[in-house]
Protein backbone atom coordinates (compact mmCIF):
# COMPACT_ATOMS: atom_id res chain seq x y z
CA UNK A 1 0.00 0.00 0.00
CA UNK A 2 2.86 2.37 0.76
CA UNK A 3 4.35 1.91 -2.72
CA UNK A 4 0.94 2.36 -4.34
CA UNK A 5 0.39 5.60 -2.41
CA UNK A 6 3.82 6.83 -3.51
CA UNK A 7 3.06 6.08 -7.16
CA UNK A 8 -0.29 7.85 -6.92
CA UNK A 9 1.38 10.91 -5.39
CA UNK A 10 4.00 11.00 -8.14
CA UNK A 11 1.32 10.65 -10.83
CA UNK A 12 -0.71 13.42 -9.23
CA UNK A 13 2.27 15.77 -9.26
CA UNK A 14 3.01 14.90 -12.89
CA UNK A 15 -0.51 15.53 -14.13
CA UNK A 16 -0.87 18.68 -12.05
CA UNK A 17 2.33 20.01 -13.56
CA UNK A 18 1.16 19.17 -17.06
CA UNK A 19 -2.14 20.92 -16.45
CA UNK A 20 -0.48 24.10 -15.19
CA UNK A 21 2.08 24.42 -17.95
CA UNK A 22 1.01 25.58 -21.38
CA UNK A 23 4.54 25.40 -22.77
CA UNK A 24 7.99 24.45 -21.55
CA UNK A 25 11.02 26.63 -22.19
CA UNK A 26 14.27 24.71 -22.54
CA UNK A 27 17.59 26.37 -21.81
CA UNK A 28 21.07 24.92 -21.99
CA UNK A 29 24.26 26.20 -20.41
CA UNK A 30 27.52 24.71 -19.36
CA UNK A 31 31.10 24.90 -18.26
CA UNK A 32 34.12 23.66 -20.17
CA UNK A 33 37.43 23.55 -18.34
CA UNK A 34 40.86 22.82 -19.79
CA UNK A 35 43.70 22.50 -17.27
CA UNK A 36 47.44 22.11 -17.74
CA UNK A 37 49.55 21.60 -14.64
CA UNK A 38 53.05 20.75 -13.65
CA UNK A 39 54.09 19.47 -10.25
CA UNK A 40 50.69 19.34 -8.55
CA UNK A 41 51.18 17.30 -5.35
CA UNK A 42 54.81 17.49 -6.34
CA UNK A 43 57.72 16.01 -4.45
CA UNK A 44 60.34 18.29 -5.89
CA UNK A 45 63.12 17.06 -3.62
CA UNK A 46 62.74 13.48 -4.83
CA UNK A 47 62.71 12.15 -1.30
CA UNK A 48 60.98 8.92 -2.33
CA UNK A 49 63.22 8.29 -5.29
CA UNK A 50 61.01 10.26 -7.66
CA UNK A 51 60.57 13.85 -8.60
CA UNK A 52 57.11 15.14 -9.47
CA UNK A 53 54.15 13.21 -8.13
CA UNK A 54 54.52 11.15 -5.01
CA UNK A 55 51.72 8.82 -6.04
CA UNK A 56 53.93 7.06 -8.56
CA UNK A 57 51.14 6.73 -11.15
CA UNK A 58 50.95 10.34 -12.30
CA UNK A 59 53.41 12.39 -14.26
CA UNK A 60 54.99 15.73 -13.57
CA UNK A 61 52.98 17.30 -16.36
CA UNK A 62 49.31 16.60 -16.96
CA UNK A 63 46.60 17.95 -19.24
CA UNK A 64 42.97 17.33 -18.44
CA UNK A 65 39.48 18.56 -19.31
CA UNK A 66 35.96 18.53 -17.90
CA UNK A 67 32.63 19.45 -19.44
CA UNK A 68 29.40 20.10 -17.56
CA UNK A 69 26.16 20.64 -19.44
CA UNK A 70 23.03 21.88 -17.66
CA UNK A 71 19.60 21.51 -19.23
CA UNK A 72 16.81 23.56 -17.64
CA UNK A 73 13.14 22.93 -18.38
CA UNK A 74 10.94 25.81 -17.19
CA UNK A 75 7.20 25.17 -17.23
CA UNK A 76 6.21 28.21 -15.16
CA UNK A 77 7.44 30.45 -12.36
CA UNK A 78 6.41 27.74 -9.90
CA UNK A 79 7.62 24.62 -11.73
CA UNK A 80 10.99 23.83 -13.35
CA UNK A 81 13.50 21.04 -13.58
CA UNK A 82 17.23 20.78 -14.24
CA UNK A 83 19.72 18.06 -15.07
CA UNK A 84 23.50 18.40 -15.16
CA UNK A 85 25.68 16.00 -17.12
CA UNK A 86 29.39 15.77 -16.41
CA UNK A 87 32.06 14.44 -18.76
CA UNK A 88 35.42 14.17 -17.07
CA UNK A 89 37.81 14.71 -15.59
CA UNK A 90 39.43 13.30 -18.72
CA UNK A 91 43.19 13.09 -18.47
CA UNK A 92 44.77 13.43 -21.86
CA UNK A 93 46.34 10.15 -22.91
CA UNK A 94 44.62 8.10 -20.16
CA UNK A 95 42.47 5.26 -21.45
CA UNK A 96 40.42 4.84 -18.27
CA UNK A 97 39.04 8.39 -18.56
CA UNK A 98 38.56 8.34 -22.33
CA UNK A 99 41.54 10.51 -23.13
CA UNK A 100 43.79 7.99 -24.90
CA UNK A 101 44.29 7.53 -28.64
CA UNK A 102 40.94 6.78 -30.22
CA UNK A 103 39.06 8.27 -27.23
CA UNK A 104 35.42 7.01 -27.06
CA UNK A 105 35.55 6.40 -23.33
CA UNK A 106 32.38 5.91 -21.25
CA UNK A 107 32.71 9.06 -19.19
CA UNK A 108 29.25 10.68 -19.18
CA UNK A 109 27.56 10.77 -15.78
CA UNK A 110 24.58 12.47 -14.19
CA UNK A 111 25.94 14.92 -11.64
CA UNK A 112 22.65 16.52 -10.57
CA UNK A 113 18.97 16.14 -11.45
CA UNK A 114 16.30 18.02 -9.54
CA UNK A 115 12.79 19.42 -9.70
CA UNK A 116 11.95 22.93 -8.42
CA UNK A 117 8.39 23.80 -7.45
CA UNK A 118 6.50 26.13 -5.14
CA UNK A 119 3.88 25.08 -2.62
CA UNK A 120 0.58 26.49 -3.96
CA UNK A 121 -0.56 29.79 -2.44
CA UNK A 122 2.68 30.19 -0.48
CA UNK A 123 6.22 31.53 -0.96
CA UNK A 124 7.77 28.18 -0.02
CA UNK A 125 10.26 26.91 -2.62
CA UNK A 126 11.02 23.19 -2.80
CA UNK A 127 13.87 21.38 -4.58
CA UNK A 128 13.75 17.58 -4.88
CA UNK A 129 16.39 15.25 -6.29
CA UNK A 130 20.16 15.03 -6.70
CA UNK A 131 21.46 18.47 -5.80
CA UNK A 132 24.40 20.32 -4.36
CA UNK A 133 23.96 20.97 -0.64
CA UNK A 134 26.27 23.06 1.52
CA UNK A 135 25.93 23.96 5.16
CA UNK A 136 26.75 27.58 6.05
CA UNK A 137 30.39 28.56 6.37
CA UNK A 138 32.29 31.75 7.15
CA UNK A 139 35.22 30.70 4.95
CA UNK A 140 35.63 28.97 1.59
CA UNK A 141 33.31 26.05 2.23
CA UNK A 142 31.68 24.04 4.96
CA UNK A 143 33.98 21.68 6.81
CA UNK A 144 30.95 19.58 7.72
CA UNK A 145 29.05 19.15 4.47
CA UNK A 146 29.49 20.62 1.01
CA UNK A 147 28.70 18.08 -1.69
CA UNK A 148 26.02 16.54 -3.91
CA UNK A 149 23.34 14.35 -2.37
CA UNK A 150 19.84 13.05 -3.01
CA UNK A 151 17.27 14.85 -0.91
CA UNK A 152 14.67 17.57 -0.49
CA UNK A 153 15.23 21.19 0.51
CA UNK A 154 12.46 23.68 1.30
CA UNK A 155 13.07 27.41 1.70
CA UNK A 156 10.77 30.15 2.95
CA UNK A 157 11.59 33.87 2.93
CA UNK A 158 9.51 34.90 5.94
CA UNK A 159 10.31 38.61 5.58
CA UNK A 160 13.19 40.77 4.35
CA UNK A 161 15.26 39.90 7.44
CA UNK A 162 14.38 36.30 8.26
CA UNK A 163 14.32 33.13 6.16
CA UNK A 164 13.98 29.44 7.01
CA UNK A 165 15.40 26.40 5.19
CA UNK A 166 14.80 22.76 6.04
CA UNK A 167 16.31 19.72 4.35
CA UNK A 168 16.31 15.95 4.41
CA UNK A 169 18.81 13.85 2.48
CA UNK A 170 19.66 10.18 2.22
CA UNK A 171 23.41 9.86 1.94
CA UNK A 172 23.72 6.08 1.79
CA UNK A 173 21.38 3.12 1.53
CA UNK A 174 21.45 -0.45 0.19
CA UNK A 175 24.99 -0.56 -1.15
CA UNK A 176 25.11 -4.36 -1.18
CA UNK A 177 28.56 -5.84 -0.63
CA UNK A 178 27.88 -9.52 0.04
CA UNK A 179 27.05 -11.16 3.35
CA UNK A 180 28.47 -10.86 6.81
CA UNK A 181 29.50 -13.60 9.23
CA UNK A 182 25.97 -13.64 10.63
CA UNK A 183 24.54 -14.40 7.19
CA UNK A 184 22.83 -11.05 6.91
CA UNK A 185 23.23 -8.84 3.88
CA UNK A 186 25.77 -6.15 4.63
CA UNK A 187 23.34 -3.49 3.46
CA UNK A 188 21.08 -4.29 6.39
CA UNK A 189 20.50 -1.01 8.27
CA UNK A 190 23.32 0.72 6.38
CA UNK A 191 21.40 3.88 5.51
CA UNK A 192 22.52 7.32 6.67
CA UNK A 193 19.78 9.99 6.76
CA UNK A 194 20.29 13.63 7.70
CA UNK A 195 17.84 16.42 8.49
CA UNK A 196 18.76 20.06 9.07
CA UNK A 197 17.26 23.46 9.80
CA UNK A 198 18.88 26.76 8.83
CA UNK A 199 17.72 30.23 9.90
CA UNK A 200 19.39 32.93 7.73
CA UNK A 201 19.14 36.39 9.33
CA UNK A 202 19.98 39.46 7.24
CA UNK A 203 20.37 42.94 8.71
CA UNK A 204 22.16 46.12 7.76
CA UNK A 205 25.87 45.40 7.58
CA UNK A 206 25.90 41.73 8.59
CA UNK A 207 24.31 38.33 8.10
CA UNK A 208 24.06 35.42 10.54
CA UNK A 209 22.84 31.87 10.04
CA UNK A 210 22.29 29.62 13.06
CA UNK A 211 21.83 26.00 11.98
CA UNK A 212 21.51 22.49 13.36
CA UNK A 213 21.64 19.03 11.76
CA UNK A 214 20.78 15.52 12.93
CA UNK A 215 21.82 12.20 11.36
CA UNK A 216 20.42 8.75 11.91
CA UNK A 217 23.31 6.35 11.20
CA UNK A 218 22.72 2.68 10.60
CA UNK A 219 25.08 0.35 12.50
CA UNK A 220 26.28 -1.24 9.25
CA UNK A 221 27.19 2.06 7.61
CA UNK A 222 30.69 1.89 9.11
CA UNK A 223 31.76 -1.51 7.78
CA UNK A 224 35.38 -1.04 6.84
CA UNK A 225 35.34 -3.35 3.83
CA UNK A 226 32.91 -1.03 2.05
CA UNK A 227 34.93 2.17 2.44
CA UNK A 228 36.43 1.91 -1.04
CA UNK A 229 32.95 1.95 -2.59
CA UNK A 230 31.67 4.99 -0.75
CA UNK A 231 31.76 8.35 -2.45
CA UNK A 232 33.34 11.28 -0.66
CA UNK A 233 31.08 13.53 1.33
CA UNK A 234 32.39 16.80 2.72
CA UNK A 235 35.21 19.05 1.63
CA UNK A 236 37.73 16.97 3.56
CA UNK A 237 37.96 14.73 0.50
CA UNK A 238 37.82 11.58 2.66
CA UNK A 239 34.86 9.35 3.40
CA UNK A 240 31.86 10.94 5.01
CA UNK A 241 33.01 9.78 8.40
CA UNK A 242 36.18 11.85 7.97
CA UNK A 243 34.38 15.09 7.16
CA UNK A 244 30.91 14.72 8.60
CA UNK A 245 31.21 13.04 11.99
CA UNK A 246 30.83 15.42 14.92
CA UNK A 247 33.88 16.11 17.03
CA UNK A 248 32.71 13.79 19.78
CA UNK A 249 31.89 10.95 17.42
CA UNK A 250 28.52 9.40 16.69
CA UNK A 251 26.73 7.67 19.55
CA UNK A 252 25.77 4.06 18.72
CA UNK A 253 23.75 1.70 20.80
CA UNK A 254 25.25 -1.68 21.57
CA UNK A 255 22.42 -3.39 19.71
CA UNK A 256 23.07 -3.71 15.98
CA UNK A 257 19.39 -3.28 15.13
CA UNK A 258 19.21 0.30 16.44
CA UNK A 259 20.33 3.49 14.73
CA UNK A 260 23.05 5.72 16.08
CA UNK A 261 22.58 9.45 16.50
CA UNK A 262 24.79 12.36 15.51
CA UNK A 263 24.22 16.08 15.96
CA UNK A 264 25.84 19.20 14.59
CA UNK A 265 25.12 22.87 15.22
CA UNK A 266 26.75 26.11 14.23
CA UNK A 267 26.51 29.86 13.90
CA UNK A 268 28.02 31.36 10.78
CA UNK A 269 27.89 34.77 9.18
CA UNK A 270 29.32 37.06 6.57
CA UNK A 271 30.98 39.30 9.11
CA UNK A 272 30.50 43.01 9.64
CA UNK A 273 30.46 45.54 6.81
CA UNK A 274 31.67 49.06 7.56
CA UNK A 275 31.20 51.92 5.10
CA UNK A 276 33.01 55.21 5.73
CA UNK A 277 31.90 58.44 4.08
CA UNK A 278 33.95 61.46 5.22
CA UNK A 279 32.38 64.78 4.28
CA UNK A 280 32.50 68.46 5.10
CA UNK A 281 29.99 70.55 7.03
CA UNK A 282 29.05 72.61 3.98
CA UNK A 283 26.98 69.75 2.64
CA UNK A 284 26.08 68.04 5.92
CA UNK A 285 24.63 71.29 7.34
CA UNK A 286 22.10 71.40 4.49
CA UNK A 287 20.54 68.04 5.37
CA UNK A 288 16.91 68.06 6.51
CA UNK A 289 14.29 65.81 8.10
CA UNK A 290 10.58 66.46 7.60
CA UNK A 291 7.70 64.58 9.19
CA UNK A 292 4.98 64.35 6.55
CA UNK A 293 1.69 62.51 6.66
CA UNK A 294 0.51 60.05 4.01
CA UNK A 295 -1.90 62.68 2.65
CA UNK A 296 1.13 64.70 1.48
CA UNK A 297 1.87 61.85 -0.92
CA UNK A 298 4.61 61.71 -3.50
CA UNK A 299 4.23 65.43 -4.22
CA UNK A 300 5.13 66.19 -0.64
CA UNK A 301 8.28 64.07 -0.93
CA UNK A 302 9.32 65.84 -4.14
CA UNK A 303 8.85 69.21 -2.46
CA UNK A 304 11.01 68.29 0.54
CA UNK A 305 13.85 67.13 -1.72
CA UNK A 306 13.72 70.14 -4.05
CA UNK A 307 13.43 72.63 -1.16
CA UNK A 308 16.53 71.10 0.45
CA UNK A 309 18.55 71.38 -2.77
CA UNK A 310 17.42 74.95 -3.42
CA UNK A 311 18.26 75.94 0.16
CA UNK A 312 21.72 74.43 -0.19
CA UNK A 313 22.40 76.37 -3.40
CA UNK A 314 26.13 76.69 -4.09
CA UNK A 315 27.11 76.14 -0.42
CA UNK A 316 27.25 72.34 -0.75
CA UNK A 317 29.70 72.41 -3.68
CA UNK A 318 27.49 71.01 -6.42
CA UNK A 319 27.18 68.89 -8.47
CA UNK A 320 25.69 66.93 -5.59
CA UNK A 321 25.00 63.35 -4.61
CA UNK A 322 21.64 63.39 -2.85
CA UNK A 323 20.51 60.68 -0.46
CA UNK A 324 16.80 60.42 0.31
CA UNK A 325 15.41 58.37 3.20
CA UNK A 326 11.72 57.44 3.38
CA UNK A 327 9.72 55.80 6.15
CA UNK A 328 10.64 54.38 9.51
CA UNK A 329 10.75 56.98 12.27
CA UNK A 330 12.53 60.33 12.35
CA UNK A 331 15.93 58.83 13.13
CA UNK A 332 15.46 55.81 10.83
CA UNK A 333 14.65 58.09 7.89
CA UNK A 334 17.86 60.01 8.58
CA UNK A 335 19.88 56.79 8.66
CA UNK A 336 18.29 55.70 5.38
CA UNK A 337 19.24 59.04 3.80
CA UNK A 338 22.82 58.74 5.07
CA UNK A 339 23.10 55.20 3.74
CA UNK A 340 21.68 56.32 0.40
CA UNK A 341 24.15 59.21 0.10
CA UNK A 342 27.06 56.81 0.72
CA UNK A 343 26.08 54.33 -1.98
CA UNK A 344 28.27 53.81 -5.03
CA UNK A 345 27.52 56.37 -7.72
CA UNK A 346 26.49 53.81 -10.35
CA UNK A 347 24.16 51.88 -8.03
CA UNK A 348 20.38 51.82 -8.33
CA UNK A 349 17.68 50.81 -5.90
CA UNK A 350 16.85 47.13 -6.59
CA UNK A 351 13.11 47.93 -6.44
CA UNK A 352 12.15 49.26 -9.89
CA UNK A 353 9.64 51.69 -8.35
CA UNK A 354 12.26 53.41 -6.22
CA UNK A 355 14.81 53.23 -9.05
CA UNK A 356 12.37 55.15 -11.28
CA UNK A 357 11.80 57.68 -8.48
CA UNK A 358 15.58 58.20 -8.23
CA UNK A 359 15.69 59.05 -11.94
CA UNK A 360 12.73 61.41 -11.60
CA UNK A 361 14.23 63.32 -8.67
CA UNK A 362 17.57 63.65 -10.48
CA UNK A 363 15.82 65.19 -13.48
CA UNK A 364 13.86 67.61 -11.28
CA UNK A 365 16.99 68.71 -9.39
CA UNK A 366 18.93 69.33 -12.61
CA UNK A 367 16.10 71.52 -13.86
CA UNK A 368 16.76 73.99 -11.01
CA UNK A 369 19.68 75.43 -12.99
CA UNK A 370 21.97 75.82 -9.97
CA UNK A 371 24.76 74.03 -11.84
CA UNK A 372 28.34 73.23 -10.82
CA UNK A 373 29.52 75.42 -7.93
CA UNK A 374 26.31 77.44 -8.32
CA UNK A 375 27.45 78.98 -11.61
CA UNK A 376 24.43 77.76 -13.51
CA UNK A 377 23.97 74.81 -15.82
CA UNK A 378 22.15 71.53 -16.25
CA UNK A 379 24.18 69.41 -13.82
CA UNK A 380 23.21 70.32 -10.28
CA UNK A 381 23.31 66.67 -9.12
CA UNK A 382 25.25 63.64 -10.30
CA UNK A 383 22.95 61.08 -8.72
CA UNK A 384 19.99 60.68 -6.39
CA UNK A 385 19.74 57.55 -4.25
CA UNK A 386 16.62 56.50 -2.33
CA UNK A 387 16.41 54.08 0.61
CA UNK A 388 13.25 53.23 2.54
CA UNK A 389 12.00 51.52 5.69
CA UNK A 390 8.57 50.35 6.89
CA UNK A 391 6.64 53.01 8.78
CA UNK A 392 3.43 53.66 10.67
CA UNK A 393 0.32 54.00 8.55
CA UNK A 394 -0.20 57.56 9.84
CA UNK A 395 3.35 58.78 9.21
CA UNK A 396 5.64 59.61 6.28
CA UNK A 397 9.10 60.67 7.46
CA UNK A 398 11.37 62.14 4.75
CA UNK A 399 15.08 62.86 5.19
CA UNK A 400 17.53 64.41 2.72
CA UNK A 401 21.28 64.01 3.15
CA UNK A 402 23.39 66.04 0.73
CA UNK A 403 26.91 65.16 -0.35
CA UNK A 404 29.27 67.32 -2.37
CA UNK A 405 30.69 66.29 -5.73
CA UNK A 406 33.63 64.51 -4.10
CA UNK A 407 31.29 61.95 -2.48
CA UNK A 408 34.17 60.14 -0.77
CA UNK A 409 33.35 56.70 0.56
CA UNK A 410 34.97 53.32 1.17
CA UNK A 411 33.80 49.94 2.43
CA UNK A 412 35.50 47.16 4.37
CA UNK A 413 34.14 43.74 5.34
CA UNK A 414 35.42 42.30 8.61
Amino acid sequence: MKKIATLLLAAGLLFSAAGMAQAIDFKIRGQWIMAFDYGEHGAFTGGNGMTGYKKGNEDNFEARQRLRLQLDAVASESLAGSIIFEMGDQIWGQSATGGALGADGTVVEVKNAWLDWMVPDTDIKVRMGLQGIALPSMTTGSQVWCDDAAGITASWQINENVALTGLWARLYNDNFQGYGDDGRRRNYMDNVDVAALLLPLTFDGFRLTPWAMYAGIGPNSFNGDRVSDWRSIGVSGGQYRAGMLPAGGAAHNSRMDLYGNAFWAGLTGDGLTLRLAPKGAGSENKSVVRMLVPADGIEGVRKVVLDAVLAAGPNSCPPLVVGVGLGGTMEVAALCAKRAAARDLESRNPDPRYAAFEDELLELINRTGIGPQGLGGETTALKVHVEWAPTHIASLPVAVNINCHAARHAEVRL
